[in-house]
Parts: structure tokens; C-alpha cells; sequence
């Protein structure tokens, strides 16, 4: 008898560290759980991705990264294995002006209403990276200007992006992602979806800064630093390794407190959203590990400010 149970407490103790080495990986080399690996459920999303450099308007600096920093987290999400299908629209500096942003975000609605809620895309993306004012109270995005027309008429403020561009999908039951790189970006979070309805709106926001902060963009970095460290995290230097997916809470701890650390407190991202839990960004290989490569890199004085 006595036999018996030394046998079987020889068994546990060689095999059930091997057993919980499969499931977790090797901790010390970056691994994250294995079993997670094949659950990452895919996403149907459609991204905008709008960066303007250029305003065609002499009151307004020009920017160097806006359009690049578009075009990189377009790129990164339509490759991105969480996603089943990822298509975008980039519209970047003179493709960017009000009009033909707000004929492709109409066009795709209309498409997305004609089709039965099992058709319809996830999630809708919008990111924005431009100049950002603050205009009585409501924060204005700068568009590419056509000629010498009012601020207000050159610009998507944040409660016309709520109304004519967020609202109509969330009222079809597709989540809503908001990215914003641009000065003051912080003031969106004030900015409430209200309807007559009793839905739960799956909205979620991203800000590149507190109210009445810069965004900066570096040239070491060679981007904005909010976007950089965004994009770096959801490749995987947001990851707490405990599975092979970014998540929100993830994203915001990290995000937060490299964009702080990097500025010197100088610019403070603000994050919104329904639920913290639940809501994830990217899936990660495996293998990812720390890829943002400037961490504290110096900011040139002469840096922009969105």
C-alpha cells in the first residue's frame, strides 16, 4: 500500500510542473499562456484612418508625422490576427479636407444598414491625428482647407464626429473605437452619445492628451509620442504575458504611463470607456517582446504640437 502512494506521489511531482510549463510557457523568456493561443476570437472591423500634416492654412504649423502615423496604424491593423477581416480608408492631408471624410463615413453606413446584424462589421475605427482646437467649449479637428473659409467650416468639431459619424453606428449595435492624436484631444472625453433608446453603446475613446494639453510629435521617435507608444503596445509592450492578446486595461496602463514618462508630464492621454474588460486590440505572437525601441530618447525644442 505504502508502495502504492509513493509511486503515485512520484508521478505528481515530475509531471505536474511539465503540465503547467505547456499551459504557461517560460515566464523568464517572454512566454505567455500557450492554451490562449488558438481562442483569440476574430473581429470584423473597418477603420478611418485621417492624418493631415497640412492644412493648407498659414495660421496652422505643419506637421511632419500626422499622415505616416495614419498610414502605420492602418497597416498594422489590417495585418493584426485578431482580425478576420480588417479593410480601411486612409485619407491623408489634400484627401483629407471635410467633404470626402464625410462621404466615406455616409457611404459605409449606408452599407452597413442595408446588411443584417450577423453581416455587419464588429467594430468601426476612427483615428484622427491633427491639429486640435479648442472652440467655445467644443473641440475642433483641422481638416484639409479648399480656400480661405471659417475655422469652423474647415474643421470636424467633436460633437459634429459624435452626431454625423459615431451615433448612426452605434445605433446599429457595432462598436465604436475613437483615436485622437491633436492638442486638447483630452476635451472629446466630456462629449456623451445621449438618445432616446435604452441600448448599451459600445463606445470607446482613446485621447492623446489632457484638456488644454500639446500632443507632441518627436523626431527621434519619428511620430507622435502618443501614437508611437500606442502602436508599440498593442504590439506587445503592453503585454502583462498572462495571454496572447492586448487588451484595454493593458493598453491604457501602459499608454498612460510611457506617454507621461517620455513628455515629462508635460502631456497626460485620457482614456474612456462601457466596460474595461472584454475589449481587446491586438493579438501578439508569441515571441513579441519589448519593440518600441526609444524610450527616453530627448524631444528636439523645436518639436510640433498638434
Amino acid at each position: 500500500m505504502n508502495s502504492k502512494i509513493f509511486i503515485i506521489f512520484l508521478a505528481l511531482f515530475y509531471f505536474i510542473p511539465l503540465l503547467a510549463q505547456d499551459h504557461r510557457g517560460e515566464a523568464e523568456n517572454g512566454g505567455i499562456p500557450l492554451r490562449y493561443s488558438t481562442e483569440v476570437e476574430k473581429i470584423k472591423m473597418h477603420g478611418f484612418y485621417i492624418g493631415v500634416d497640412s492644412t493648407n492654412n498659414n495660421e496652422f504649423d505643419i506637421l511632419d508625422f500626422c499622415a505616416s502615423d495614419a498610414t502605420k496604424l492602418s497597416k498594422f491593423f489590417m495585418n493584426n490576427g485578431l482580425y478576420i477581416e480588417s479593410s480601411s480608408q486612409i485619407l491623408l492631408n489634400g484627401d483629407a479636407s471635410r467633404d470626402p471624410i464625410e462621404f466615406k463615413v455616409e457611404q459605409f453606413y449606408d452599407k452597413q444598414f442595408a446588411k443584417s446584424k450577423a453581416e455587419r462589421v464588429d467594430r468601426v475605427l476612427f483615428y484622427f491625428a491633427s491639429h486640435g482646437k479648442n472652440n467655445r467649449g467644443d473641440i475642433y479637428l483641422k481638416v484639409f482647407s479648399n480656400g480661405s473659409q471659417s475655422f469652423e467650416i474647415t474643421s470636424l468639431s467633436i460633437s459634429h464626429i459624435h452626431r454625423r459619424f459615431i451615433l448612426p453606428f452605434l445605433q446599429l449595435g457595432i462598436e465604436v473605437i475613437l483615436i485622437i492624436d491633436a492638442c486638447n484631444a483630452g476635451d472629446a472625453i466630456y462629449h456623451s452619445i445621449t438618445t432616446s433608446d435604452n441600448q448599451e453603446h459600445k463606445l470607446v475613446k482613446l485621447l492623446s492628451s489632457n484638456s488644454g494639453q500639446a500632443s507632441i510629435e518627436n523626431h527621434i521617435i519619428e511620430g507622435g509620442v502618443f501614437s508611437h507608444f500606442l502602436l508599440g503596445g498593442m504590439k506587445g509592450d503592453a503585454s502583462d504575458h498572462k495571454d496572447n492578446k492586448i487588451d484595454f486595461v493593458e493598453l491604457r496602463h501602459y499608454v498612460q504611463q510611457e506617454v507621461l514618462n517620455f513628455t515629462k508630464n508635460q502631456q497626460q492621454p485620457r482614456f474612456d470607456s462601457y466596460n474595461d474588460y472584454g475589449i481587446y486590440f491586438s493579438a501578439i505572437d508569441a515571441e513579441a517582446k519589448n519593440l518600441s525601441i526609444v524610450r527616453n530618447g530627448k524631444e528636439k525644442k523645436t518639436g510640433s504640437y498638434y
